[in-house]
């Protein structure tokens, strides 16, 4: 199975610095007001993480994750499943970029070159789970801002599997937009400061020198306001 990586030109392409807002109703950029939506209902993911700070200190903390349903239900439905069936449970955050994101999911290999969908979503061989990617789901309204979860992918377009990332704290991705999938987003101000925190860990390589560990995972139901502030994104 080939690795799976961000398609990026990281030396030409800086990160931009913005805070995050969520917007309240329909602009001329296309945000979507709840009320027009019918976002339905959706899943928190809470991912218990454990990592060695940058001080070489032993750290734990939670990662919640709304995801929305509404704007990528493959990948909405992929990603929950693999966190009811515990699939992400001592995976690892194996890519680990400060004022960018941090990238986890691959529960094979934990290197970046494993993984696969929860569900055969018609790519790959159905007789084949390894084989089991999902089509993609771009949306070009949607901004990878601090704290969207996206999902990672190769330079095939529907080549993705388990692996996701999150921007982390102050860092908009923007020349991702369009490109990959975004399908939620942290739950809250403690979630975010984790993903960032993790993102200051030490790396050789862009590989943390010691594991960032995703312990458990845990599902919880969302619905209403909580699913339509997941399914909203700076634009």
């Amino acid at each position: 199975m080939k690795a799976i990586g961000l398609t990026l030109t990281l030396l030409m392409i800086a990160s931009s610095f913005a805070g995050c807002t969520v917007p309240e109703t329909i602009d001329e950029g296309g945000i979507i007001a709840p009320e027009e939506a019918g976002w339905g209902n959706s899943t928190r993911v809470i991912m218990s993480v454990s990592w060695i700070d940058s001080s070489n200190i032993s750290q734990a903390g939670n990662i919640a994750l709304d995801i929305c349903s509404k704007h990528a239900p493959m990948h909405a439905e992929s990603f929950i499943l693999h966190s009811a069936n515990g699939a992400y449970d001592n995976a690892i955050f194996h890519r680990v970029i400060d004022e960018f994101m941090i990238q986890g999911g691959d529960f094979e290999n934990y290197d970046g070159t494993g993984g696969y969908a929860a569900k055969y979503f018609g790519v790959g061989t159905e007789a084949d789970q390894g084989s089991w990617n999902i089509p993609s789901e771009f949306d070009d309204r949607l901004t990878h801002s601090e704290g969207i979860l996206s999902m990672a992918r190769s330079n095939n377009p529907d080549s993705a599997g388990s692996q996701f990332f999150i921007v982390d704290k102050y860092t908009t991705a923007n020349w991702l937009d369009g490109d990959y999938t975004i399908f939620g987003r942290t739950a809250d101000a403690n979630s975010l400061d984790v993903v960032n925190e993790i993102s200051l860990v030490n790396t050789s390589g862009n590989k943390p020198v010691h594991d960032v560990t995703i312990i458990a995972t845990t599902n919880e139901p969302i619905s209403g306001d909580t699913v339509a502030r997941a399914c909203q994104f700076i634009e």
